[in-house]
């Protein structure tokens, strides 16, 4: 989930290219950090870094999102049954 490429001058010709890449990694991003576990190890990192760098200071200015703490084999399991359910019900 990277913007960087070995040819930005072909990879994204115009604004709106790089633009509309943008916008699919952020999508992309997003809906990992929703996972719980994900979200937290991504804050802490966040966190960790500006440490590093010496960072005394920060303003965060941004909605937390909803997390799920639901596993995601959990979550597969369900999706899986519902498609069964769904195919083998006909019409619903």
């Amino acid at each position: 989930m990277t913007l960087v490429v070995d040819d930005p001058e072909n990879t994204y010709p115009t604004i709106s290219a790089i633009w509309s890449e943008f916008q699919a990694v952020t999508r992309r991003r997003g809906f990992l950090l929703m996972y719980a576990p994900v979200f937290r190890a991504h804050f802490y990192h966040t966190l960790q870094q500006f440490y590093d760098d010496g960072i005394q200071y920060t303003e965060l200015r941004t909605l937390l999102p909803p997390v799920s703490t639901i596993s995601i084999s959990f979550l597969i399991v369900h999706v899986i049954s519902i498609n069964c359910f769904r195919f083998t019900s006909g019409n619903y």
